[in-house]
């Protein structure tokens, strides 16, 4: 179970890279094509750090029985969350990226940049799947202290994960205003757009580094035996049987 916790806290950040690839693809589309090796070295490194993490919740799951009413049915929730999460936001980005190139193809702008925004807001709601499954692992066998980091964690999504989406929106808005202003939907106006994905991108780090801490915590409480196994899991000693006579 220790090994679990400390998978899971590398899988966790090293995950973050799943999210610059797909900025990076987008950025590929509207700024240089370059920027389609930043996708493939962040989907390499990124889908590393998922395996990491899956990998951890399982051997956290293995190694449950201890612990059983306080890991066991979270364990399996995690094991399935954070894929999901991953997978769902690969396919939106899929989506999303196709109909993007189908909107500049038919010279539509304003479909571009309703593009551009969903892909922030689908970013952002399908995260909350992984969020989820980080904060269910071990959730159960923190202290007050690490509560209040795993409560962080989720803070950590929330508000900058909202200040990313605010700004990404606000920045494409404020791109749009200046086209129409100049009567011009040139390269600098695409471009733009895919630099308006990256402020949500590095502040969706933020959550990861403090569930990746706590993961981290977890581990050393165990091996340091601050948690120690229920009473009720450990057999009890023998009896010596008695001899003859």
């Amino acid at each position: 179970m220790r090994l679990g916790f400390l998978l899971a806290a590398l899988g966790v950040a090293l995950a973050w890279f799943h999210d610059v690839a797909s900025a990076s693809v987008f950025m590929a589309f509207t700024v240089d094509l370059r920027f389609g090796l930043f996708a493939l070295i962040g989907r390499v490194v990124g889908g590393v750090g998922v395996a990491l993490l899956v990998v951890g919740i399982l051997l956290v799951l293995a190694g449950r029985r201890p612990f059983e009413y306080s890991v066991g049915g979270k364990a399996v929730a995690a094991m399935f969350l954070v894929p999901a999460g991953a997978l769902l936001s690969l396919l939106a980005a899929g989506f999303l990226l196709g109909h993007a190139m189908e909107f500049a193809q038919g010279a539509d702008p304003v479909g571009v940049v309703w593009m551009f925004k969903s892909s922030l807001l689908w970013a952002f709601a399908l995260s909350v799947l992984t969020v989820l499954g980080t904060l269910f692992l071990g959730f159960d066998l923190q202290d007050e202290r690490g509560l209040r980091l795993s409560l962080t964690g989720v803070l950590a999504f929330v508000v900058p994960g909202l200040a990313g989406l605010a700004a990404g929106w606000v920045w494409m808005d404020a791109l749009w205003a200046d086209a129409v202003a100049r009567n011009a939907v040139d390269a600098a106006f695409f471009a733009g757009l895919g630099y308006a994905l990256l402020p949500a991108r590095f502040l969706d780090l933020a959550w990861r580094l403090v569930f990746s801490a706590a993961f981290v915590r977890t581990y050393r409480r165990i091996a340091s035996g601050e948690i120690p196994v229920p009473p009720e899991t450990v057999a009890p000693p023998a009896v010596p049987a008695a001899g003859p006579g």
